[in-house]
């Protein structure tokens, strides 16, 4: 479907427009919601998926045709929105006791606390960094996707991609130095 019209479908009859958006967009906003959910619970990837959907037609008038096609604005709302999805499934999570573990049960408790903290301070260094550099950077980095996939979805250059991939890991890099992170 046309982007021009499944825009103007969304803002007339939002209903209709939607299942369309879904049916042209769903199978990205799932893989996404998947990648960074898993496949822990499937209420939890359902909702995630929904709430994109929603969030798409409530920002519908932010979108700016000229700086990309609609693809990589709704993977934006989808990574988006899992990540914070993400954060309130781990918020919620109920704190072992340092009693209730065993010293010979082979758990490094501080290790696992040191990387659990490394990795919550990668993803909002991560998120910090800003557009596209964001972007490009969770489309290699968290879903793996191929340099010349990235470029040929967000309708740019192989070498602006790489270039924006080397700047974003300095800019990653010294935030996270800033942030107590030695690498």
């Amino acid at each position: 479907m046309d982007e021009k019209l499944l825009i103007s479908k969304i803002k007339r009859k939002p209903r209709d427009g939607l299942i369309d958006a879904f049916e042209e967009f769903g199978p990205l906003v799932k893989a996404i919601t998947v990648k960074i959910l898993g496949n822990g619970s499937p209420g939890d990837v359902e909702e995630c998926i929904s709430d994109t959907f929603i969030k798409l037609w409530q920002s519908i008038d932010q979108y700016d045709e000229r700086k990309g096609s609609l693809r990589p604005f709704i993977a934006a709302i989808a990574r988006n929105t899992a990540i914070d999805r993400y954060r309130k499934i781990n918020s919620d999570i109920i704190s072992v006791p340092i009693e209730g573990l065993n010293a010979e049960s082979g758990q490094d408790t501080e290790a696992d606390a040191i990387k659990s903290i490394n990795s919550d301070l990668v993803r909002e260094a991560v998120n910090d960094l800003p557009e596209p550099d964001r972007e490009i950077f969770y489309r290699r980095f968290f879903l793996s996707e191929k340099i010349n996939d990235i470029a040929d979805n967000m309708e740019i250059k192989n070498k602006r991609v790489e270039k924006r991939l080397s700047k974003g890991k300095r800019r990653l890099r010294d935030l996270l130095i800033s942030k107590g992170i030695n690498l």
